[in-house]
């Protein structure tokens, strides 16, 4: 049969910082959306466990996973698997992510593979591993190295990988966090700008480490909070096109404010920044048609070879008011974006996602206050493979790739040595 898989990403610091408010809204439109697509298999990805205040309110990340599969609609599913990196005193290693995986009643043919015995074993029971990790091998765990984003000292940024094998396709999931734009006036000074190689060097940091782990391609979903964002200078460019620039530095004569009027003696901004402030007159303009004005200026999802997305049809999924009265509304702190995306490798391309119209791509809570990032989904129709035994030899090419090259050198020797036989025989 055919296996419904619903992927979600979501970055939920706004949520566990309005534990009362914003995060039962976030609850209850990340339950309808399963409810309408019904898959066999769910798995979100979350950034930021805990938000700013993580020190005090992590612990309160494995309540947050119950409500979800303890719900109606989530007592469908009768096994779970939760990881979350929930060791927020060893800032070497915190990341804030975690990974829920729900897996409904009727899909049996479910594994999950061990990275530490190199073997698939079956999904079984509800699982909840938290702390920092360490006794939980079903993941691969990476912090970024402090030299990846030099201009902080600190982050909870990197990645959690798990690997699956269901009807017997083999798939790894990869939950990610890059970094994000530390200054709008930064931002703007250079096309691409320098934020963007910043993150085009974690990504690809990623990427070389999962496929350390496959012994030949696997298809590989990536999904999390990317902290893409649009190439401001050109952004910029095009709202304050007929404007008059205006520039205010500070005593060391660097720029603390960019504002733009639309004449010399006019007062109000149309457009104006600050550091960690984006204020544009007409917010509308940059939401109208699901921000399609905006896309061109959407490159860096662009610059990796063998990443794919399906077309984007919703609108910026950051950043959104944190106000329950206005969850649709753009906040005022940066230039929208769409931070949260759900990739795919070209193996997974070529395998199930080749027919677009077999998918779906779409925003969580379009209409609803769910914090400042919207959740992101992929529903995917899996294709079964007959050939259920294949994803037991997918092993870990440390391990097994030199094993395999001496067992075929050796059949290799044996067969000419029975060559040489035949003919010697012959002679005589």
């Amino acid at each position: 049969m055919n296996v419904r898989l619903l992927l979600v990403t979501a970055n939920v610091g706004s949520a566990f910082e309005n534990p009362h408010s914003i995060q039962p809204l976030w609850i209850q439109e990340v339950l309808k959306t399963v409810d309408r697509h019904r898959p066999h298999f769910v798995a979100i990805h979350f950034q930021e466990l805990g938000g700013k205040s993580f020190e005090t309110t992590i612990d309160g990340v494995q309540d947050f996973a119950r409500e979800i599969f303890e719900s109606d609609v989530g007592s469908r599913y009768d096994r779970i698997l939760g990881i979350f990196d929930e060791s927020a005193s060893t800032k070497e290693t915190f990341t804030a992510l975690g990974s829920l995986y729900l897996i409904e009643r009727s899909l049996t043919d479910v594994y999950l593979w061990d990275f530490e015995k190199n073997r698939f074993d079956s999904a079984v029971g509800c699982r909840l591993y938290g702390g920092d990790l360490n006794g939980c091998t079903t993941h691969k765990k990476r912090k970024f190295p402090p030299d990846f984003f030099p201009q902080f000292k600190w982050s909870r940024k990197g990645y959690i990988q798990t690997r699956w094998r269901i009807n017997g396709r083999v798939l790894d999931l990869v939950n990610v966090h890059l970094f994000h734009d530390a200054s709008n006036l930064t931002a703007m000074e250079q096309s691409p700008s320098v934020y963007t190689f910043n993150r085009k060097k974690a990504l690809n940091h990623v990427l070389k480490c999962v496929e350390e782990t496959q012994s030949t391609p696997l298809p590989t979903f990536y999904f999390g909070d990317f902290n893409f964002r649009l190439d401001q200078k050109n952004v910029v460019k095009l709202l304050s096109d007929g404007l008059t620039p205006s520039v205010n530095q500070n005593d060391d004569e660097k720029v603390v404010q960019m504002a733009y009027y639309r004449n010399s003696s006019s007062d109000d901004a149309v457009l104006a920044l600050l550091e960690k402030s984006f204020v544009y007159e007409d917010s509308g303009r940059m939401l109208h048609d699901n921000g399609r004005e905006l896309r061109q200026f959407d490159l860096e999802g662009k610059q990796f070879d063998g990443l794919h997305e399906l077309p984007l049809t919703f609108p910026p999924s950051y950043p959104y008011k944190e106000d329950l009265d206005e969850g649709s509304v753009l906040n005022t702190t940066r230039c929208p974006a769409w931070c949260d995306r759900i990739l795919f490798n070209d193996a997974a391309q070529l395998d199930f996602m080749g027919d677009i119209q077999r998918h779906e791509y779409g925003m969580v809570g379009r209409h609803v206050c769910t914090g400042d990032h919207k959740p992101i989904y992929l529903a995917v129709n899996m294709p079964s493979n007959d050939d259920t035994d294949s994803g037991n030899e997918i092993t870990s090419k440390r391990r097994d790739d030199g094993k395999c090259n001496y067992f075929n050198i050796f059949l290799a020797l044996v067969a000419v040595s029975t060559l040489f036989v035949a003919v010697a025989w012959r002679r005589l």
